[in-house]
């Protein structure tokens, strides 16, 4: 008795025989090795997840501007932001100081979080750190650079 062999996923699903739809999703599924994954299930915990971040950092943000260097009471900050293009000392606060900083820390953090991201990528190691391709110790250099006499030498 020969034992019957199952094609693997890819062999079937390039062969040019018709399948339904179920059976390809059986077929791609068994290649995974998972019989209950459900791709629409981990997109949307994905999505949420996005959705929860950028509702926490709009959260942060707010509290950025209101509890920084000097307290500003909630209520002059959204009642500044309702009704802009006033003079008062309220309004040049909340849109010349608070709300730039609070823009140039998230800026600044989602860079951050993006190089971090790239240098993971191009290493292939999820441990990737600063320290891996020596920026840390470039950037720990540099002041010695700037008090060297070769620096002012240079000075233009």
């Amino acid at each position: 008795m020969v034992a019957a062999t199952r094609p693997s996923a890819e062999s079937a699903l390039n062969s040019g025989v018709t399948m339904s739809d179920k059976e390809k999703k059986k077929l791609v599924n068994d290649a995974i090795g998972s019989q209950n994954f459900n791709y629409t299930q981990y997109s949307a915990k994905k999505y949420m997840i996005i959705a929860i971040g950028i509702v926490l950092c709009v959260v942060f943000f707010f509290l950025d501007v209101v509890f920084s260097s000097t307290y500003i009471d909630p209520a002059v900050i959204i009642d500044n932001l309702l009704h802009p293009g006033r003079d008062d000392i309220m309004h040049i606060i909340v849109f010349d100081i608070k709300i730039p900083v609070g823009l140039m820390a998230l800026i600044c953090g989602a860079s951050f979080g993006f190089a971090g991201a790239i240098m993971q990528t191009m290493l292939n190691n999820p441990l990737a750190s600063p320290y891996t391709l020596g920026i840390s110790a470039g950037a720990g250099s540099e002041p010695l650079w700037r008090w060297s006499p070769v620096w002012e030498a240079w000075q233009f």
